[in-house]
């Protein structure tokens, strides 16, 4: 994988004629790059979001939640709040998941403070 200005000219140049079917810089990546990239799993994708099944999701995180790859925070950022509760207003957190990324959080801002900023909401 290697950067390419030539890319980026062309996908400048089709932002503004290609619109995102969900007003995001994904749904135009979706369409620009239609035809020409691999669907990967839910679990390199995986929503922090409890959604409209919070149940099915909250069974999912207790029992499978070490098949995760990448866990994709949309919506509210746990970095800017205090706690879950500041940023779960609508109840659609998981509280297994804020719990582990404030672990991780904690424990990269031990190891990295020179390259990490762990000072503000997210560190207290």
């Amino acid at each position: 994988l290697a950067p390419s200005e030539d890319l980026f000219n062309e996908m400048m140049e089709a932002a503004a004629l290609i619109p995102s079917y969900d007003k995001t810089d994904q749904g135009f990546l979706n369409e620009f790059f239609a035809g020409r990239w691999a669907h990967l799993p839910y679990t390199y994708n995986f929503l922090k979001d409890r959604g409209a099944l919070p149940d099915r999701f909250d069974n999912f995180v207790q029992s499978h939640l070490d098949q995760v790859f990448v866990l994709h925070i949309v919506g509210e950022k746990p970095w800017h709040c205090r706690d879950d509760r500041e940023c779960n207003v609508l109840g659609r957190l998981s509280p297994r998941i804020w719990a582990l990324w404030r672990h991780h959080f904690h424990e990269m801002c031990k190891r990295d403070t020179a390259r990490i900023t762990c000072t503000g909401r997210a560190a207290e």
